[in-house]
C-alpha cells in the first residue's frame, strides 16, 4: 500500500474528511487530496496526520507494523513541538543531514519518549543532555544498528545510569 493511500486509510479510520483532517493539521482539502493521491511530499505533515488519526507513524511512513499501536500514545503538544525543535537543532549538526522524518519515524518516537521522560530526569536531579543521547543513538546507527536497536540500549538501563554513563 503507498503512502497517499494509507493517509486515505487513516483519515477515513478516524471518520475525517479531506477537509476536516485538512483543518486539523493546517492544511487545505486540495493538499490532503493531493497527498492521498501522492502528487504532494507528506514529510512534515505525516506526524500531524498520525496524532490527528491515531495511527502508528512506522505503518504511516513506511507500512511496517500495525496501522493502530495495541497501547494507544497520550500525546503532549507541547513535547511534540519541542522534539521537533530539538531534533532541528541537533540532528544535522550530528547527522550531517537534516532530519526527515518520513525516513526515520522511529526515531522521532523515541526522541518524543525521551523528552517526555525530561521532567523526570531533571526531579531527580540527573543531567538532562538531549545532544548526548542522539549523539548515542546515531553513533549505534552509523555503526550497522537500526535507530530501534540503538535506543534499545537507553531502555535496557535506567535513565539516570544511561545519561550519568553518557557523561563519563
Amino acid at each position: 500500500m503507498d503512502l497517499g493511500t494509507r493517509i486515505k486509510t487513516a483519515r477515513k479510520h478516524a471518520g475525517l474528511t479531506q477537509l476536516q483532517l485538512g483543518k486539523l493539521v493546517g492544511l487545505s482539502q486540495q493538499m490532503i487530496q493531493k497527498l492521498e493521491s501522492g502528487k504532494a511530499d507528506a514529510t512534515v505533515s505525516l506526524l500531524d496526520i498520525c496524532i490527528e488519526t491515531g495511527v502508528s507513524p512506522r505503518w504511516l511512513a513506511r507500512d511496517e507494523g500495525e496501522m493502530l499501536d495495541s497501547q494507544p500514545l497520550i500525546l503532549n503538544p507541547e513535547i511534540i513541538r519541542r522534539t521537533h525543535e530539538e531534533l532541528d537543532s541537533y540532528y544535522s549538526l550530528l547527522a550531517g543531514k537534516e532530519f526527515d522524518i518520513e525516513a526515520d519515524p522511529e526515531l522521532f518516537v523515541k526522541a518524543y519518549e525521551y523528552l517526555a521522560k525530561e521532567a523526570t530526569i531533571v526531579a531527580s536531579g540527573e543531567r538532562f543532555d538531549f545532544a548526548r543521547w542522539l549523539a548515542r543513538v546515531l553513533k549505534g546507527v552509523r555503526d550497522g544498528a537500526t535507530s530501534e536497536d540503538a535506543g534499545t540500549v537507553d531502555r535496557g538501563a535506567s535513565r539516570g545510569s544511561a545519561i550519568k554513563a553518557s557523561q563519563a
